[in-house]
């Protein structure tokens, strides 16, 4: 696997290789999972059995359900583990600079996200499509809005909507509220023709990128 991305191909003199998946996992003391939610639910479990075991990399989502992630999350936690996992948005730090504060003005935010997701773009059979595999818009891609909003403070989700049939929404709208915070809208769309993440205040853009990672 690591000679066909060259990106990590640089590593490969750095690479122990164990005799077996169960020497590899009674002599390490983290983890790094990057599978589908269904797998990565599998070998966590398994992984969970090894005391030796104290840090986990993760993908999102967890798992296929929030219910399954939430049950892995307090496995982790009962036992004491350190837990990462790759929530990119909520450490960028163009949200540093906001002040989510409530006003008495009534201000309310409105994000929008929009972009051709790679699946849909080249017409892939991907697992990533599927609401029900823990793919789509929401648990894909939106999942990354959630765990920003939740660390500023957002507790409450006053309507959430998805559009896109057979399985594979590609459209996701909510809004959010929290204790002394402004009232915020959310748009996703992963199967626009455009390229947009831009953040306003009151139909006042706070800012505006192509991408969120510009």
């Amino acid at each position: 696997v690591l000679e066909k991305r060259p990106e990590l191909c640089r590593y490969l003199s750095k690479v122990y290789l164990a005799e077996s998946e169960v020497a590899a996992l009674e002599s390490c003391d983290s983890v790094v999972v990057a599978v589908p939610p269904q797998i990565q639910f599998e070998i966590v479990s398994k992984c969970l059995q090894y005391n030796n075991i104290m840090r986990y990399y993760l993908e999102k989502p967890l798992a296929v359900t929030p219910d399954d992630g939430n049950i892995l999350i307090n496995n982790l936690y009962l036992r004491g583990r350190d837990l990462s996992i790759g929530f990119i948005l909520s450490t960028l730090q163009v949200f540093e600079k906001i002040d989510f504060s409530a006003t008495r003005n009534n201000q309310n935010f409105e994000l929008h996200w929009e972009f051709y997701a790679h699946h849909f773009s080249h017409n892939l059979d991907t697992w990533k499509r599927r609401h029900s595999d823990g793919g789509g818009v929401l648990r894909f891609y939106g999942i990354h809005l959630i765990a920003l909003l939740v660390k500023k403070g957002y507790s409450h989700v006053e309507k959430s909507t998805l559009i896109g049939g057979d399985n594979e929404p590609y459209l996701w709208r909510a809004n959010f509220s929290g204790n002394g915070l402004k009232r915020i809208g959310v748009s996703l769309n992963s199967k626009s023709k455009l390229n947009r993440f831009d953040l306003m205040l009151n139909n006042l853009e706070i800012f505006s990128y192509q991408t969120p990672f510009s």
